[in-house]
């Protein structure tokens, strides 16, 4: 997931499949931090009246965040996840307790979307390399096919971990952002910060209000230009987006192929174009966005409107919206004058 500057008619922050308008750090109590973990962009502002608290904030969320990304990332050779990719398989492997943890949350969120959500995706997702613009083969996704589903993981009550099938892996890249997101937050509150916007990649949480108004916020355009096509207020909340346009490529076939891979086929689901979802916990929220898209509209909608404190758009693959009961209303913006 990206963000990157686009062209309205009032600063913004674009954030991946969302907006945050109001880019602006005025006044003298406001720090504001930009750099790179996750594959992505992170960015962090905080309101404090010391400095010194605004830049200790900060300087602990972004170690908070490195600490995240290796003990999580499959792409770090040391990390828990890679440990047990590369040698869980008829073994069993000690983890922490963060990590069995966050495994049971996982499985949680499998349950709630009937596995729409499963880490054991990266069996398959592991296999897609956007980079060089290359899918798994047809043999080669058959036989990675076998290691998708929580059946082939056990979590025992001493924290270790064994997998039943040869091809399993498992990546918690369908949450870890979001559970980076809840950790920085924490972090902020800790430090006396009422008022923040901690953002990586899809996956943001804000708290308080920006200079005394709500966060003004929008959800871009899946296609075309960038550009928000809803836009809304937003104060303490999270919210996720997933979406098939940040991580892709069109193959030989013609074919849209992306990185949200759906469990049940092996293949990029392809029935909606981007899933904002807003709630209370980062980490739900990014899980449950990437559910939702698996899912697609009908039953993402029926999914949100079963959740308490959770809500939904759902912009589909005809470029239609669908919207939750409680979903924020749209509203148009007008510039604000800096303060």
């Amino acid at each position: 997931m990206k963000k990157l500057p686009v062209f309205l008619s009032i600063p913004i922050l674009l954030i991946a499949a969302f907006i945050l308008i109001d880019k602006s750090y005025s006044g003298a109590v406001w720090s504001a931090k930009e750099l790179k973990l996750f594959g992505t962009t992170v960015s962090i502002q905080v309101n404090h009246e010391k400095r010194t608290i605004r830049e200790l904030a900060i300087k602990k969320v972004i170690e908070e965040f490195k600490r995240i990304e290796n003990q999580f990332s499959p792409y770090i050779s040391t990390s828990e996840i890679s440990v047990l990719n590369n040698t869980a398989f008829n073994n069993t492997v000690k983890v922490s307790d963060e990590t069995a943890r966050l495994i049971r949350f996982a499985s949680g969120i499998s349950q709630l979307s009937e596995g729409a959500f499963d880490i054991t995706y990266a069996s398959v997702g592991q296999l897609y390399d956007f980079r060089n613009q290359s899918a798994p083969s047809a043999e080669q996704l058959a036989k990675a096919k076998y290691g998708i589903g929580f059946n082939n993981l056990e979590l025992y009550e001493n924290n270790t971990v064994s997998f039943k099938n040869r091809y399993t892996k498992i990546s918690f890249g369908g949450f870890a952002k979001g559970y980076a997101v809840k950790q920085a937050i924490e972090i902020l509150k800790g430090y006396g910060i009422s008022n923040a916007l901690v953002t990586a990649g899809g996956d943001s949480m804000v708290i308080g209000t920006k200079n005394g108004n709500p966060w003004r916020t929008g959800i871009k355009a899946p296609r075309g230009q960038l550009r928000a096509v809803y836009t809304f207020n937003l104060t303490d909340k999270a919210i996720s987006t997933s979406g098939d346009y940040e991580r892709y490529f069109i193959d030989g076939e013609g074919d849209h192929v992306h990185h949200i891979v759906n469990p049940a086929t092996g293949n990029s689901a392809s029935d909606v174009q981007s899933v904002t979802v807003i709630g209370n916990d980062p980490t739900f929220t990014d899980a449950l966005s990437t559910a939702m898209f698996v899912l697609g509209a009908k039953r993402s909608m029926v999914l949100a409107e079963g959740i308490d404190h959770v809500e939904a758009l759902v912009i589909d693959k005809a470029g239609d919206f669908h919207i939750s009961t409680g979903f924020p209303q749209h509203q148009t913006f007008s510039p604000r004058p800096e303060k």
